[in-house]
């Protein structure tokens, strides 16, 4: 199996492992790892599966007696023949791609989480299969319980690759001295046991567009309104995706954007209505969409 993924993806990969390993038991599994995942690729190691550094890979014989299981057909510049693709990046530019189209031609099986990505793949021709991140068991925070709100020291959070866009909405935040706390982890460099450690002391997380027309990114959302953090969101291009996380997450809408004082009142109200009640109602309608099981998947209409 394969795994080499940006650090904000490593804490939850885990929970993908599992519901794949079920369908693919018959095979061998040999997995690889970089700096940030080798916590990742131990945890998930079973009897008989194989650990290689990544940087280690192109030492190594593909064997066809082995299958491979990646996330990231954008950023790799090789594939192998068994090989299937669970497509997990918001990031709208990708479909434009050659490599990553190529990448999917050539994969035994692709799921994606979204039904706007699954129609965009297959006027690309691409026989892509819709697998929406759901809840699971294994989002759960086993060694860090959430902790009382009171007793949180982040009032809010942001993870992820600070970009131009993201750089000014977090600034025009902290230029303004909110009255609370928030926490800026830049570039993913947060996973694992570090990223555990962060939601069971935070409130609230802040979920950001990368770009204007950004998708939805339900990894980062469903683990943490697994473990008892609000999630505050803007609206993604996917308005399916939207639809469904209505009873989840709080909206920040455009014309609260534009505003440092609106946006600044905006997450200071959510964080100062944030009950226990309100984190399980939340996790609740979660759950509420089901839950994740090995590799089926879900129709879309095209």
């Amino acid at each position: 199996m394969f795994i080499g993924v940006k650090d904000e993806y490593s804490p939850v990969l885990v929970s993908v492992y599992n519901f794949f390993k079920e369908e693919i038991s018959l095979f061998s599994m040999k997995i690889l790892y970089n700096n940030s995942c080798f916590q990742l690729a131990k945890a998930i190691k079973a009897d008989g599966d194989e650990l290689y550094n990544v940087l280690d890979y192109y030492d190594i014989q593909l064997d066809e007696s082995y299958i491979y299981i990646h996330f990231m057909p954008n950023i790799m510049h090789w594939q192998p023949k068994k090989c299937i693709i669970y497509l997990v990046d918001t990031e709208e530019e990708r479909h434009k791609c050659l490599l990553f189209q190529c990448n999917l031609r050539s994969a035994h099986i692709v799921y994606d989480f979204s039904p706007m990505n699954i129609r965009k793949l297959r006027k690309l021709e691409i026989n892509a299969h819709y697998k929406p991140i759901k809840y699971h068991p294994s989002f759960h925070n086993l060694n860090h319980p959430p902790k009382l709100i009171s007793q949180r020291t982040n009032a809010v959070v942001f993870i992820g690759l600070v970009n131009t866009r993201r750089l000014n909405i977090l600034n025009m935040i902290t230029a303004n001295k909110p009255p609370f706390r928030i926490l800026i982890i830049q570039n993913g460099h947060c996973f694992d046991e570090e990223l555990e450690k962060v939601m069971v002391d935070t409130v609230m997380c802040l979920n950001i567009n990368q770009y204007d027309n950004g998708g939805f990114a339900a990894l980062r959302v469903v683990p943490m309104v697994t473990n008892r953090v609000r999630v505050l969101s803007e609206h993604s291009s996917d308005q399916e995706m939207d639809d469904t996380y209505n009873n989840i997450v709080d909206w920040i809408y455009p014309h609260i954007l534009e505003t440092p004082k609106i946006l600044i009142q905006f997450i200071y109200n959510c964080f100062q209505t944030t009950t226990k009640e309100l984190l399980d109602k939340r996790f609740d309608s979660l759950k509420e969409l089901g839950e994740m099981s090995s590799l089926s998947y879900e129709p879309v209409d095209d």
